[in-house]
């Protein structure tokens, strides 16, 4: 695929790239039906974004978050309308501070991962909470600087 990057929307006062896909393959056999689709332009944010008034944008600070799959600089998307069940990894307020953590089913309830799983809503003898559902990662491979 070739990305050229000559298409800009503006969102705010910050401008965001829109990169035309396009397919060049060698004709072989029977048309493909995606070839319908070789002109579309790759938008992120309609992939990625399904509820825009319920969708934030975090940035982690530290390699706290290894462990799951989340390291130091990685863009976060977060639904806030997304149900919240066992296995995903949520943004939960625990005693006051933002925090990811991992939804378990344990013994019939749904918890906060930890040292050992609490109910949401009791974390180490202090209130939690869910914020939001992470819906995706975004990770930069090879930063500058």
């Amino acid at each position: 695929m070739i990305y050229a990057e000559d298409s800009y929307s503006a969102i705010g006062k910050k401008e965001i790239k829109v990169a035309p896909v396009e397919n060049k393959f060698i004709a072989s056999g029977w048309p493909a039906a995606s070839d319908d689709y070789a002109d579309r332009k790759l938008n992120l944010h309609e992939l990625l974004v399904t509820q825009p008034s319920a969708t934030y944008f975090m940035r982690i600070g530290s390699q706290q978050y290894v462990r799951e799959g989340i390291h130091q600089n990685d863009l976060l998307i977060v639904d806030r309308s997304m149900t919240v069940a066992a296995g995903r990894l949520v943004i939960a307020i625990v005693d006051g501070v933002l925090s990811v953590r991992r939804v378990v089913s344990h013994g019939g309830q749904l918890c906060l991962s930890g040292v050992t799983p609490q109910p949401i809503g009791e974390f180490n003898s202090t209130e939690a909470s869910v914020w939001g559902v992470i819906a995706h990662i975004v990770r930069t491979l090879n930063p500058e600087g």
